[in-house]
């Protein structure tokens, strides 16, 4: 049977394993990040169905304009929130953002019909199914 010193350290040796295991995991994630994803790039999340361009990379945070079918507004992701992301072109967040502009601004917009997000939403799902 391990004596009481024993296993304090044997839980100390695990806590420097630990940290040492969390700092490679931290600088692994900013290596992905600053390899997969770049300042200015677009993306659809295909899960929630809004649309991020990245502005700004800070270690493995990626700073972002978000446009949802009624928001424009600035967040901040992690790695792991990326997961759903399809690439798409500027063109085409450009094409989402006009459209949410024309619908917020639009007085008479109802629920019932096609909003102009609806239009360009379909429009860039389009194109991503044929790019598989």
């Amino acid at each position: 049977m391990e004596t009481l010193e024993q296993l304090r350290e044997k839980y100390s040796n695990l806590c420097e394993e630990q940290c040492t295991l969390y700092e490679k995991i931290v600088k692994l994630e900013q290596q992905e990040v600053s390899n997969n994803f770049a300042v200015g790039e677009c993306y659809l999340n295909t899960a929630c169905d809004y649309f991020t361009k990245i502005v700004a990379i800070d270690n493995n945070i990626l700073h972002c304009v978000v446009i949802t079918d009624g928001s424009i507004q600035r967040d901040f992701y992690y790695l792991n929130g990326t997961k759903c992301w399809k690439k798409i072109t500027p063109h085409q967040f450009r094409d989402i953002y006009h459209a949410v502009m024309r619908d917020i601004q639009d007085p008479d917009l109802e629920d019932e019909g096609e909003s102009n997000w609806d239009i360009a939403l379909k429009s860039i799902y389009d194109s991503i199914n044929k790019e598989k």
